[in-house]
């Protein structure tokens, strides 16, 4: 069966039904039906309202992350799917760090009991598991870390758990969750078991009485004697106005006293502070100090407010290449600076890499595959992303002649029991896509037998005739010197990789696909109508997944993540309201043009300033800083027009090793951005480039439009002091 050129072109890349509601780049519209080679939508609110896609438009937009795929949501919620579509509320990502560290605890916890039962261990009886609690806390420690531990320090404590010994020290404070109950614990599991991760969510947030202490008469006394003596010009104390809440109740309780009525109960000084406390910011500026004082300190600066499936299954593993590479001649050096080069392993002189592989257990299509120095979680994440994401650009840096644009949402995520896919930032993320992670029986490698088996073919068939190749005993090996003969860069080992897979593995017949090869066996399901039950994750929706969390402070210019500004009118109006906040932000360095924050309504996606920063990674951006500051280190102030013309630069050298970058993990964290972030602070700011001369409209001469000049920073006088020529004056010269 051979392929066809234009065979993506002409078959959409998920299941469409005419319940589905689809958001193609923000129009919300309903599926109507395919005609030949097109797709119809019709508008959710105005039925008389259509629009027909193309095949080949609508799987470019799904694969850029612009279409949002909620099947069965226009029927009744009685006969909806059991498993009704992820939204971005719906998520790990939304909770608060005291609600998320619960939620991790409460995991710990049913996945130790889940293991113990599963290895038959342990009785479903409320007697055996409370005998057990102690036995079930120690064995939750392992789940309850974030990142990864280093993978010897790990490997040490299970040889001591396994073989007894001198147990080694702990690289830090051991996380235990504390007990709990036998009929807590199976609620918990049964939650777990009935809608995963989030279902250990919990309301501890809404606990409390909400209502109002006070009667209606005497909510309405309070405000008005607030408003009327607080929020004034003469901007009395708090202190003050508890007095004057204290006197006005009393002379409002004598009139009652005298007519009889029931006395009003005197609000106190914590009531009074809440009362102010309703009004925001903005308003409270206005009130106090006017309207022009208030629109001063409150007004936007700077430009920015800008009116704006078969995946039924995937096996999911790490595998040690059997194969030693060299360092010395790679490009990425050029890159990165020495402290992220001994972070992605990269000073070694020689090393042996691991990588972390994704495959769809129905056709044996790759979906996702990640080099990285070290099992990390991020490189766990970092193949999780290329599953839902196109990967053509990186096929065809690799020079790959056969597609490589297979994506999707999986059903079921299988992987063993490794520390990377037990980590916080992987669970999350899958739990925020919706997508169910099942890790499998720890020992049992049948159980993930595909990806066990692709692991095999690569050894035997992509590595087996390179230099540099490792044996897995040492009567294999014999006399070879695996690290005397290694030559190849770990670009090499990418593009090999990248070939490997895309060219030969998936045009290779498959005895598992009755002849056919993966390639064929993705197209023959396409073709007959078997499409994967979901669409790719919308942009938004992987940044909220995949994004470093972290906290930022909002200011009147905005939102500052690595000397970049983030900024929009909806920013600005929740500033108005609370003033300077810190609040919760998901930064992605894959694009550092858009982050999302953490506002009242919900997350919020703000935009950069400059719109040249959409589409650049921070590790281009990272490198771009640091050359601008080592050739301007007496600056403080850099011309837009400089920065982005070196961010050019940067970006097409980073293009020629864009196949290398698009599998390679960089170990991004919250950590690692915060080191970023101290160094930006001390290198640059950037400002708007004066305006040039133009041809004048005679074609005679130039003109120049006058402007209004920008005040120079005080270090930039001082600057332009020390380069001024200073004036001769003969007059003291001949004096002297």
């Amino acid at each position: 069966m051979q392929f066809a050129k234009d065979f993506f072109d002409r078959f959409p890349s998920f299941l469409l039904r005419e319940h589905d509601r689809v958001t193609i780049d923000g129009w919300v519209t309903r599926y109507v039906g395919t005609h030949g080679g097109f797709l119809e939508f019709m508008d959710a609110d105005n039925p008389h309202l259509t629009e027909v896609f193309e095949v080949q438009r609508f799987n470019r937009l799904n694969a850029a992350g612009k279409i949002i795929h909620e099947p069965d949501y226009f029927l009744h919620k009685m006969v909806k799917a059991a498993s009704p579509a992820m939204t971005c509320d719906d998520s790990i990502a939304e909770l608060t760090p005291a609600h998320r560290a619960r939620v991790e605890a409460k995991y710990a916890m049913v996945r130790a009991y889940q293991d113990r039962r599963n290895a038959g261990l342990l009785k479903v009886n409320s007697e055996a598991i409370e005998a057990c609690m102690d036995d079930l806390c120690r064995a939750a420690e392992e789940y309850m870390t974030y990142e990864l531990p280093d993978p010897e320090r790990a490997d040490a404590r299970r040889r001591w758990k396994e073989e007894g010994g001198r147990k080694p020290r702990s690289a830090g404070a051991v996380i235990r969750p504390d007990a709990c109950s036998a009929r807590t614990l199976r609620e918990w599991a049964s939650n777990y078991h009935r809608s995963g991760k989030s279902g250990l969510k919990d309301k501890v947030e809404n606990r409390g009485n909400w209502q109002r202490q006070f009667s209606i008469e005497e909510q309405a006394l309070l405000s008005k004697t607030v408003r009327d003596h607080y929020f004034t010009l003469r901007r009395p104390p708090q202190t003050k106005t508890v007095e004057a809440v204290e006197l006005a109740f009393l002379d409002e309780n004598k009139v009652r006293e005298a007519e009889q009525r029931p006395l009003l109960r005197t609000p106190k000084r914590d009531a009074v502070r809440r009362e102010i406390g309703t009004y925001g910011k903005f308003e409270k500026l206005v009130l106090r100090f006017g309207a022009e004082e208030a629109m001063r300190k409150m007004r936007a600066v700077k430009a920015g407010l800008k009116h704006a499936r078969p995946l039924e299954r995937v096996e999911m593993d790490e595998w040690k290449v059997d194969l030693h590479t060299i360092m010395s001649s790679c490009g990425l050096f050029e890159l990165f600076d020495s402290n992220e080069l001994e972070s992605l392993g990269l000073l070694d002189p020689t090393r042996r890499w691991w990588v972390v592989v994704a495959i769809d257990s129905r056709t044996r299509v790759i979906l996702g595959m990640v080099l990285t120095s070290n099992p990390k979680s991020s490189a766990a994440v970092r193949c999780l992303d290329m599953i839902v994401s196109d990967k053509g650009m990186i096929a065809t840096a690799a020079g790959a002649e056969s597609p490589w644009n297979m994506l999707g949402l999986p059903e079921i995520l299988a992987t063993d029991n490794g520390s990377a896919f037990k980590s916080g930032v992987f669970t999350n993320a899958c739990s925020d896509l919706g997508i169910h992670a099942l890790q499998t029986i720890a020992g049992s490698p049948g159980m993930r037998g595909k990806i066990e088996r692709l692991f095999r073919t690569a050894s035997l068939s992509a590595l087996s005739d390179l230099s540099g190749k490792t044996f897995s005993n040492a009567y294999e090996k014999g006399e070879y010197g695996s690290e005397k003969m290694a030559c190849l860069s770990v670009e090499d080992l990418s593009r090999i990789l990248v070939r490997w897979i895309v060219d030969i593995y998936h045009n290779t017949p498959h005895e598992g696909l009755n002849g056919l090869t993966p390639l064929e066996q993705w197209q023959v399901d396409m073709s007959s109508g078997n499409y994967p039950l979901h669409a790719a994750p919308s942009y938004r929706q992987k940044r909220l997944a995949f994004g470093i969390h972290a906290t930022r402070k909002v200011q009147k210019t905005g939102i500052q993540v690595l000397n970049v500004q983030y900024h929009s009118g909806a920013l600005h109006e929740w500033f108005m309201k609370h003033g300077n906040q810190s609040v919760q932000i998901r930064w992605c360095g894959r694009n550092i043009g858009q982050i999302e924050a953490k506002l009242d309504d919900g997350w919020l996606e703000i935009p950069a300033v400059e719109e040249r920063f959409d589409g650049v990674t921070a590790q281009e951006w990272t490198a771009t800083m640091r050359a601008l500051t080592a050739k301007y280190a007496k600056s403080r102030e850099i011309s837009d027009a400089i920065v982005f013309r070196a961010l050019a630069e940067i970006r097409a050298l980073n293009s020629q090793r864009m196949m290398s970058m698009g599998i390679l993990d960089e170990g991004m964290d919250t950590k690692n951005l915060d080191l970023l972030e101290k160094q930006a602070k001390g290198s640059f700011a950037i400002v708007s480039a004066q305006p040039g001369l133009a041809k004048s409209p005679d074609g005679l001469g130039h003109s120049i439009m006058p402007v209004e000049p920008t005040a120079p920073s005080p270090h930039m006088s001082k600057q332009i002091e020390r380069e001024m020529p200073q004036p001769k004056n003969s007059w003291l010269e001949g004096k002297k």
